[in-house]
């Protein structure tokens, strides 16, 4: 056992290097793992001709030298290396730059499209920036493949789909492309799913989470791109389709709601469905071959 370096590793198959793919697989794990230098002074890796599979390296903590595209760079905390199938891999880790990675190697079908469609088609190294769910992801994985319980292919690649997402979403925050949802917009928006049949008030809800509620509207109007009071009339606008599907009338669907007036909540369901609540429930819900059900 080498105690100048910790490593931990799952893989696929018991024995490394002997993992099979038909073609067939949409994305599976093929190893998953986490390395830091705890003495050893440099640990270098060199494949001339790279591998059949895809690998992500993610720079948890440290810093370490990466050569892509014939070119190295000195790659720190919170970016991704990507390599493809087939492309020349390099790279060194030094005990000065404390390297705290994890790797996980993939292929399948599905993977340059799924790649594609999050926004890794082009380059090699991405700021991903860093967080625990990270960690968290790469730690499940490695433990399904150590261990190996019935179904844990199905769940490592359900993490790894996850933690693709979760690095393509921080991207998209970082360039612009989406809006960070702060922690305020995001309890708000879950007080809203919640209780969506309580009265709202802005005023007091902002004041009861010690925000002023000028600051707390620009926030969740910047965020959700409607403001508090429509985002929950939304809400309890798809609630209503929801209840309307049962046996329970119009005027108890408006009250469950916190609608206290029919009439007003018709006229707030018309505006947005383009229809009353009854020729929606016609439409929509009730059949001879669809009925009520919960």
């Amino acid at each position: 056992m080498d105690n100048t370096m910790y490593t931990q590793t799952g893989w696929m198959c018991p024995e490394p290097g002997q993992v099979r793919l038909n073609g067939k697989e949409k994305m599976t794990l093929v190893s998953c793992g986490r390395f830091r230098l705890l003495r050893r002074q440099m640990a270098e890796t060199v494949r001339p001709d790279g591998r059949q599979d895809w690998q992500i390296i993610y720079v948890k903590s440290g810093a370490g030298d990466y050569w892509t595209d014939g070119e190295c760079r000195h790659v720190t905390e919170g970016h991704i290396i990507l390599y493809r199938p087939g492309e020349p891999q390099r790279y060194r880790n030094e005990l000065a730059d404390q390297p705290d990675i994890y790797w996980v190697h993939f292929a399948g079908t599905e993977v340059d499209s799924e790649l594609e469609r999050l926004g890794f088609s082009q380059g090699h190294i991405f700021y991903v920036g860093s967080s625990r769910e990270y960690d968290c992801l790469f730690e499940k994985i490695i433990a399904e493949l150590q261990v190996k319980q019935c179904h844990f292919q199905e769940l490592t690649e359900a993490y790894l789909r996850q933690l693709l997402s979760l690095f393509a979403r921080h991207r998209a925050v970082q360039t612009g492309a989406a809006v960070r949802r702060t922690a305020e917009v995001e309890a708000a928006v879950r007080w809203f799913h919640q209780n969506f049949s309580q009265p709202f008030c802005v005023s007091e809800y902002a004041k009861s989470c010690g925000m002023s509620p000028r600051w707390f509207t620009q926030q969740f109007t910047r965020q959700m791109g409607v403001s508090p009071q429509q985002y929950l009339t939304g809400v309890r606008m798809e609630k209503a389709c929801e209840l309307l599907a049962l046996p329970e009338p119009v005027s108890g669907v408006s009250e469950l709601l916190g609608y206290q007036n029919p009439l007003y909540f018709s006229r707030v369901f018309r505006k947005h469905m383009g229809m009353c609540p009854t020729e929606y429930r016609k439409k929509y819900c009730s059949s001879p071959e669809q009925p009520f059900v919960v």
